[in-house]
This record gives C-alpha cells, structure tokens and sequence, in this order.
C-alpha cells in the first residue's frame, strides 16, 4: 500500500511540476524554471525507477539459492542502462581487450559508490557476470528481487558460514561459465584515491579453481552522488591486470591480495 501511495504522489508531483516547467505562465516561473523541469525529470524518473523494480523482482523468494538467469541479467542491464542515462554518467574503459574470450573469471575492483556494479555491468555486457553483494542489500526495498533473480550472491561478512557459503557459489558460477564480480574492501571507501585493507575470501576461490583474476580500477565513481541532474560524470574504468593461474599459484591469498591492492592504488594516482 505505500509503495501504491509513493507511486501517485510521484506521478502527481512530476506532472505538476512538469507541466508549470514547460509552461511558464504566471511570468514569475521563469526564474525558476530550470529547477522546476530538474525536479519534474527526477519525480517521473523515481517513478519510472520504481515501476521497474515491482516488476523485475517478480517471483524473487527470500533466501532462494542463488541461480544464473540470462533473463535476469537481461533486465538488471536495462535498468543499468535508465540509472546511467539518470544520473548523466559519461564513461570511459581501458585495457579490457586483455580479458579472456573463453574463460569465466573473479573481477576485483574498488569500491566507491552504489553504481560501481552498473557501471562494470555495462563494460562488460556481452559476458556472464553477477556479483557478490552484502546482505544490507537484500534487505532494502524493492531491490532483492532484482539483483536475486540475477543470481547475485548474498554475503554477510559477519557470519564465516556466510563467507564458506560464498566462496562455494562463486567456484560454482565460474566452473558454470559465469564470471563472479567482487569488492574485496567489503565497503565504499569514501576517500579519493585510496582502497580500503581488503577481505582475501573471494582470492581463496578463485585459488582453488585455478581462475583467471581481473583487477580493475574505479575512477570518479563517487562524484555521480553530487550533483545529480546537472553535470555530466566522467567516470573511467581501468582493466589493470589479469593474473593467469601461472601467475599466483606460488603465492597465498594474502600475498596476492596486497599486490592486487598496490596495482589498484597505483592506477588510481595515474588519472
């Protein structure tokens, strides 16, 4: 019933406030014009944003194992896609011509914002990929239907059994074919050009099925959450490495986690 309410009273003030934007008259709108079409795109954009997630999380259970579905990923990509348009992002890659064709993989990237998984999503769209996500998300409204029916991974870093459980649904997904997406730091870092200390789970996976480990570099992610509607964001993602299982198997988890810290640092100075 409230989701019914929010969804009329954001129709209602879009339309309204769209339609006094578009239509100037008394003459005192136009000084305020701008801010009021801004206001009237996100109020039918929220609107439009909500109708998307009732629909998608259609036939999601809580707590249900989580499954690949091409017909999941296929709906997240269209909502990636209205969240980028949303918020303006502009966004450049690099490097990803170094992944591999035939291979699923762990992808590591740091972490800054909430549309760091749309913004890799959309990079990489032509592959299987889902993505670890914590357990807060699984619980905000609308949105665990979404991401479950996707085949996202659910992860409470407070619970080990959570952790175990984790580690054995991404060898799962990537012995399957699909490459699991993960953000080692286990939180957004709010701070420009660092990487918070990592949690290694997500390496000791792709250790033990000798897969392929993508590290990429988030740059600007974290400026989308200013200025929304008024600026275009340059956003830039960078493939860094890829390590091949000949390229770590001599190293432990936290070894390889400090290098993959270090190269992400590193790249994140170079803007």
């Amino acid at each position: 019933m409230i989701t019914i309410s929010f969804i009329l009273i954001a129709l209602a003030l879009g339309t309204c406030i769209s339609f006094f934007a578009i239509n100037p008259d008394p003459m005192w709108l136009n000084a305020i014009y701008s801010p009021l079409l801004a206001l009237g795109i996100l109020f039918v954009g929220i609107l439009i944003l909500v109708s998307i997630l009732l629909v998608y999380g259609v036939g999601y259970k809580k707590g249900q194992a989580p499954t690949y579905s091409e017909k999941g990923r296929l709906r997240l990509s269209g909502l990636t896609d209205f969240i980028l348009r949303l918020f303006t992002v502009k966004l450049e890659t690099n490097g990803f011509d170094k992944i591999p064709e035939d291979q699923a993989f762990l992808l590591v990237g740091n972490h800054r914002s909430n549309i760091d998984t749309f913004i890799v999503d959309k990079t990489l769209r032509k592959r299987k990929l889902i993505f670890v996500a914590k357990n807060s998300l699984f619980k905000k409204p609308l949105l665990p239907g979404i991401i479950g029916n996707a085949g996202y991974i659910e992860l409470d870093r407070s619970d080990i059994g959570s952790g175990f459980a984790m580690m054995k649904n991404a060898q799962k997904y990537i012995n399957e074919g699909v490459s699991v997406g993960i953000f080692p730091e286990g939180t957004r870092n709010k701070i420009e050009g660092e990487v918070g200390a990592f949690h290694n789970g997500a390496f000791i996976a792709a250790m033990k099925i000798k897969a392929p480990i993508v590290v990429c570099a988030l740059h600007n992610t974290h400026g989308v959450n200013d200025n929304l509607l008024f600026k275009t964001h340059k956003i830039k993602l960078n493939c860094v490495k890829v390590y091949y299982y000949e390229d770590y198997k001599d190293m432990d988890a936290n070894k390889l986690g400090d290098e993959i810290h270090a190269l992400m640092v590193e790249d994140l100075k170079n803007k």
